[in-house]
């Protein structure tokens, strides 16, 4: 069972690496777990490695899988006002039935759910569908977490706190990106309101003080690791800590820049990084 410290190598912040390589930089970099997409899996199948090879790897690294991320086909499609398959981006065709699957083969925590782009919805429209997937992945022993994106429909902490605290399921919780907190223009004191259990998992990255005019574009391309940008990440997990939250932490930093080292490198940068922004959040 993870512990509060115990840290989930996001597999967006080593975006070259497959599902090995994934395994060997979280292990390099003193994490406890990855997040996994669907392409992660599918792809290791492929290439001849079998459910147990990949849970054998896994249990040499002692590692476990957090999350399953993301899933935006929570909705349907008629609500959703875009063809997501049309993108062609593989991980994002992903359906729940596909991490339940990946879930039941290699185990897991918590699927988190996105709206990426579409119309508005009612709040009550979308707590029902939450509500159904929360009850779908109770079945197969998962949480699930709601992220918020700045630009999106669902675009703060506090329209994603109403949907889950409507929909009212005990596995179900928000997923708390740092970088999209900070870009939907709040901070720490604004955690100090919610209960510590309606944070369902933590993503911790850095952002410059300047948004890029594209958030989308700035979002994939110019993370920064914690504690090297503008986001008060001390505050944060102080603030956490204060609510009672035990979510686990993950390090999402999608970056150009970190994209030119190795995997191992980057997970090594963004453990110690992460580490020494908890060691000072927690030094009171």
């Amino acid at each position: 069972m993870l512990k509060t410290n115990d840290l989930c190598l996001c597999c967006g912040t080593v975006e070259t690496a497959d599902f090995s390589q994934l395994v060997e930089a979280a292990a390099a970099g003193g994490f406890h777990s990855i997040s996994l997409r669907s392409q992660h899996y599918q792809a290791a199948r492929e290439a001849g490695l079998s459910d147990r090879d990949m849970r054998l790897m896994l249990e040499e690294h002692g590692l476990v899988i957090t999350e399953f991320d993301p899933l935006v086909k929570w909705l349907p499609k008629e609500l959703l006002g875009f063809d997501v398959d049309a993108l062609r981006i593989p991980y994002l065709s992903a359906t729940e039935d596909t991490f339940f699957r990946i879930a039941e083969a290699l185990g897991g925590r918590h699927i988190n759910a996105i709206q990426i782009f579409g119309p508005k919805l009612e709040t009550d429209v979308y707590a029902e569908h939450f509500a159904r997937l929360c009850d779908h992945a109770a079945g197969h022993g998962l949480k699930v977490s709601l992220e918020f994106l700045p630009w999106s429909p669902i675009p703060d902490l506090k329209r994603a706190v109403r949907i889950v605290s409507m929909a009212n399921r005990a596995n179900g919780g928000i997923l708390l990106d740092t970088w999209h907190h900070f870009r939907s223009g709040h901070g720490a004191k604004d955690l100090l309101a919610l209960r510590g259990n309606v944070v369902a998992a933590i993503q911790m990255n850095d952002a410059t003080a300047q948004p890029w005019d594209d958030l989308t574009k700035e979002t994939m391309h110019n993370r920064l690791l914690p504690g090297e940008g503008a986001i008060d990440l001390v505050g944060v997990i102080r603030a956490l800590d204060d609510i009672g939250c035990d979510a686990p932490v993950g390090v999402e930093v999608f970056s150009d820049e970190l994209n030119k080292l190795s995997p191992v490198q980057v997970a090594r940068r963004a453990g110690d990084a992460t580490r020494a922004v908890l060691e000072a959040a927690r030094r009171r």
